[in-house]
């Protein structure tokens, strides 16, 4: 076979290339425009190697530039400079920007009909460079925007995510197999049959990062569906639905995790699902600084549905809603601990606070005014606690107003816990220092200058020093020390009588 190569005489070292496609062994390098020219290293390439290439003496191409930095300057979807080629033709570890020239106002770019950018090797995308304005990638309603795999190591930076579309698939706007990043961005009115916003499968590792997840939709998970490693922080999920199907109860409205999530400094607001309509977790759960307000489950566990294994730490529900579990459901065989945490104001048929069928561990927190629902059907309790079937709930240093327990499930004392009520029937007082019967004189909901919110305790409150510092966590809900090691209060919020608090502004 005969190869054909045009060149043209190298000047300052560097050569281009003009291939043609019967020159199998270059063809990696023929969609370049240009190659190094280094004399002094040995390389694959010499002027022996392929008739018709001509080089100076002793040169030897090493090293072709693929571009590692592709600039998306137009608003189409196929051809030269649109966000689909550029994904294309940039090097693996490369980076694509968007031109200011071009996107210095807010643009879509709109992929449908040619369908989804797939993304197989490593890459940045980056909407925010160089003063542009945050881009829309949209699926036009009819596909999904991108599905990330072959082991890329992706970030996706500042994009505007939109109506990614997937019917009877998963992941409206992305499906991720691979190591995904997303920062800075919006995911909104994506829908697909699980993970309207996102699927991460059992193969991907996600991260999210300072993103709104808002309006998406599926069957199941309407923000996020995880059955991987998911890590979240900075974000806010709302609004987000899981529908449900005939075959499928529609689980987690904002997130449902089936593997391991971890929350951070978030918040889940107004989702809606029949069972977690804030988050379902079947995997590991760990939440930390997060808030869960006004989520909306039709059946079970407004903000947080619990089937397996869920830490909650310094985080709040409240005003949530379910028919069982207002605030948070734990069912049998699930782990739930709550540990400097508030439930205030959540509202169900049965149990407005928690609802347990497991096995729980409550930790210097607030269960209070949680609503037995009778705006939905005037039935019902609006326990803090309610314990059925087995269940167990372990209390310890926790304020609470009333609890719900069947005569085979245990609630058991663990000492210095505060109840305003006699229903939780705590003992002696000279045995475990517990209090019944007792107003724990609470402030008013607010931020107190916490990321969530919570209820502070007002002078003088029986909580103030009454608690056992052997089982309180360094600091409160807030982050403020507690007055350790000689004592500390009972429930999420340490005093300092000197504290302010901003007003409850949420919406």
């Amino acid at each position: 076979m005969t190869h054909s190569l045009i060149t043209r005489k190298p000047t300052s070292g560097i050569v281009q290339l003009l291939c043609q496609p019967s020159l199998p062994i270059l063809a990696a390098i023929c969609i370049t425009i240009g190659a190094t020219v280094t004399p002094e290293n040995a390389s694959s390439v010499d002027d022996a190697s392929a008739p018709g290439l001509m080089l100076q003496p002793a040169a030897r191409i090493t090293n072709v530039d693929c571009m590692s930095r592709r600039v998306v300057n137009t608003t189409a979807d196929n051809g030269a400079g649109t966000l689909r080629q550029a994904v294309a033709d940039v090097c693996a570890n490369g980076t694509v920007v968007f031109s200011p020239a071009v996107f210095s106002v807010a643009l879509t770019i709109t992929l449908a009909p040619a369908g989804q950018i797939e993304i197989d090797k490593s890459l940045t995308i980056d909407g925010a460079d160089g003063g542009v304005v945050e881009p829309t990638i949209s699926g036009n309603g009819s596909t999904r925007v991108f599905q990330v795999d072959g082991g890329a190591q992706v970030v996706l930076n500042k994009l505007i995510i939109r109506n990614g579309y997937c019917n009877g698939c998963n992941g409206g706007g992305i499906y991720n197999s691979s190591v995904l990043s997303i920062t800075n961005g919006t995911l909104i009115s994506n829908s697909a049959n699980s993970g309207g916003g996102v699927y991460n499968s059992n193969e991907g590792a996600l991260t999210v990062t300072s993103v709104d997840i808002l309006s998406n939709q599926a069957v199941i998970g309407g923000g996020i569906y995880n059955d991987g490693e998911a890590s979240v922080s900075g974000s806010y999920f709302g609004a987000n639905t899981a529908t449900g199907s005939e075959t499928a109860t529609a689980s987690g409205g904002g997130f449902y995790n089936n593997n391991v999530l971890n929350v951070h400094g978030s918040m889940f607001s107004h989702n809606n699902a029949n069972s977690g309509a804030g988050i379902w977790n079947g995997g590991a759960l760990s939440t930390t600084d997060v808030e869960f307000f006004g989520n909306e489950a039709d059946e079970t566990g407004g903000g947080i549905l619990n089937s397996g294994q869920a830490t909650i730490v310094n985080s709040s529900l409240v005003y949530n809603s379910a028919g069982l579990g207002g605030g948070m459901l734990n069912e049998p065989g699930g782990v739930l601990t709550v540990t400097n945490s508030t439930l205030y104001g959540n509202s169900a048929l049965w149990n407005g606070g928690l609802y347990n069928r497991g096995a729980v561990r409550i930790i210097n927190s607030t269960l209070t005014s949680n609503n037995d629902g009778s705006a939905i059907s005037g039935h019902g309790d609006g326990s803090a606690v309610g314990n059925h079937g087995d269940g167990l709930v372990f209390l310890v240093n926790t304020i609470l107003d009333r609890c719900d327990n069947d005569s085979s499930s245990l609630i058991e004392d663990g000492g210095h816990n505060l109840d305003s009520g006699t229903s939780c029937g705590f003992g002696l007082y000279d045995v475990t220092h517990s209090l019944s019967n007792t107003d724990p004189l609470l402030g008013p909901l607010a931020s107190y200058g916490s990321a969530t919110l919570l209820l502070g305790l007002t002078v003088p409150s029986p909580a103030v020093r009454a608690g056992d510092p052997a089982a309180c966590p360094a600091t409160d809900e807030r982050g403020m020390r507690r007055h350790l090691p000689a004592s500390c209060d009972i429930g999420a919020f340490e005093s300092n009588w000197n504290y302010s608090y901003l007003p409850f502004t949420r919406h």
